[in-house]
């Protein structure tokens, strides 16, 4: 996260240079020290393709196993279970490999079911789950009539609470107070 806001804060300095841009800039540029993401600008300009800063920005987009891109012995643990497959498959094969495993008919019949399920499939399941369906659209419609009042609540009252009980000088106060009492 720190290094996407790095690299939009570094975009945003680049895009407002003051020798290439017409929008009024402030005299001194605007940097806090205090800013988390700051954190992220050393590792990565050390970084290099092979860097463990690279490997986690690469592995960042991939959506499941993450940690198995990254941690060695998940990555054993993986190549142990795909060779495990891999023998039992050829194991089975072999023992098997007299049995016939497709058919002309059973090749048809997967088509046959495969091109009905998805001509049909939809209704067919909204049919045998009518009663889902139907609380599906009756809460469809209760969010469109009401939903917005729910989420008017919330901002108008819940989020400015949440927000005056997060206020750092609060959360401040609050410690202060608890260190000096007896």
């Amino acid at each position: 996260a720190y290094a996407l806001m790095l690299s939009a804060y570094r975009m945003t300095e680049h895009q407002l240079d003051p020798s290439t841009t017409t929008l009024p800039m402030p005299s001194v540029p605007v940097i806090d020290p205090e800013w988390d993401f700051l954190k992220a600008d050393a590792p990565q300009k050390a970084a290099n393709e092979d860097s463990m800063f690279m490997r986690i920005l690469k592995v960042g987009s991939k959506t499941p196993l993450k940690v198995w891109y990254l941690y060695k012995p998940l990555q054993v643990l993986g190549l142990i279970i795909a060779a495990i497959a891999i023998g039992a498959l050829c194991y089975f094969g072999w023992k098997y490999r007299a049995s016939a495993l497709l058919t002309v008919g059973g090749v048809g019949g997967i088509v046959l079911t495969t091109v009905i399920a998805a001509i049909f499939g939809k209704l067919v399941m909204k049919i045998v789950w009518f009663r889902q369906t139907l609380m599906k659209i009756l809460f469809g419609i209760g969010m469109s009539l009401f939903g917005f009042l729910v989420a008017r609540l919330h901002l108008h009252v819940f989020n400015p609470l949440y927000l005056r009980l997060g206020k750092m000088q609060r959360l401040t106060e609050a410690k202060e107070a608890a260190v000096n009492s007896p």
